[in-house]
């Protein structure tokens, strides 16, 4: 059976921490477990995040022989990309449902009404009721990975904070 788009299957990674023997911990054969992957980020690249997030990297730190450092520098350049091509105006004009003059228009106008841009473009009869409601339902299908994201992050950090109570890093 194929994994759905952004999902991979159990994946193991090894990695190179810091201290006791030279200065180097090394945890081998790390689970991911079925690994959602909704902004192309590798598991590397999101380990080194979480980690770096929770000032567990160093300069000298690896990930699968890759600076850990460069490798949370990626994944927070594919999220912030995620996350701009998942907004919705983003949305219609890739599938060709507006234009960037009819997006710059209802966007200026939400910014003077509050109103929400998808009524915005409706209302400006740049897009139909039932295409508003596709594009936002793929939308909140595409964000639900994103928060499974988050979640895993957490489960990350967790599994770092237990490790941190049995070791002292000086």
């Amino acid at each position: 059976m194929s994994e759905p788009p952004g999902v991979t299957s159990e994946e193991q990674h090894e990695l190179s921490f810091a201290p006791p023997k030279d200065d180097q911990i090394v945890l081998k054969h790390i689970s991911l477990g079925r690994w959602v992957n909704p902004f192309g980020a590798t598991a590397e690249e999101f380990i080194a995040n979480t980690l770096d997030d929770n000032g567990l990297i160093d300069p000298e730190t690896l990930i699968n022989d890759m600076s850990a450092r460069q490798l949370s520098q990626q994944f927070l350049s594919k999220r912030a990309s995620f996350q701009e091509a998942t907004r919705l105006g983003n949305m219609l004009l890739a599938v060709g449902v507006i234009n960037e003059e009819q997006l710059a228009q209802c966007l200026d106008k939400q910014h003077k009404s509050h109103q929400p841009l998808g009524q915005l473009l409706v209302d400006a009869g740049y897009c139909t009721q039932q295409q508003m409601l596709e594009i936002l339902n793929q939308q909140s299908t595409v964000r639900e990975h994103y928060e499974e994201l988050a979640e895993a992050e957490s489960r990350v950090k967790h599994v770092w904070d237990k490790l941190r109570a049995f070791m002292t890093f000086d």
